[in-house]
């Protein structure tokens, strides 16, 4: 399994999606655009992504937080701090959105490891 990162920014902050998918697999899949829960990009919502993407699914996880924000463990009001930033910001987490995906789906297609006109979407509401 492979886990690619994508740097990408938006008003002026600096934002790392990660592609996850199985590199054994030879053929172009289907994409599965994904933003994690309040955690953010982390051990546990890119295992998840793994699971999602098993041979079948390219999963491109959306960074919302922040290059970084994931890397260190955060308790219940920290991560409600964070997830309220993006929840109450509608036109952010649309743009911000947009941005990761556009990033992802221009770098899986790069790779050669998606097939762009097959796409879904996931992701998680916390509170």
């Amino acid at each position: 399994m492979t886990e690619h990162k994508v740097a990408y920014q938006h008003d002026g902050r600096d934002f790392e999606g990660l592609i996850v998918y199985d590199d054994s697999v030879r053929t172009k899949r289907s994409v599965v655009f994904m933003q994690p829960d309040w955690k953010g990009i982390d051990k546990d919502t890119t295992d998840q992504a793994r699971t999602v993407a098993g041979k079948d699914y390219v999963v491109l996880m959306a960074d919302m937080f922040g290059k970084g924000y994931g890397d260190k463990p955060k308790q219940r009001e920290e991560l409600r701090a964070g997830m309220l930033a993006v929840d109450k910001d509608l036109p952010f987490t649309l743009a911000c959105g947009g941005k990761a995906f556009d990033a992802l789906m221009a770098e899986a297609d790069k790779l050669g490891v998606a097939d762009t006109s097959k796409v879904g979407a996931i992701g998680y509401c916390a509170g």
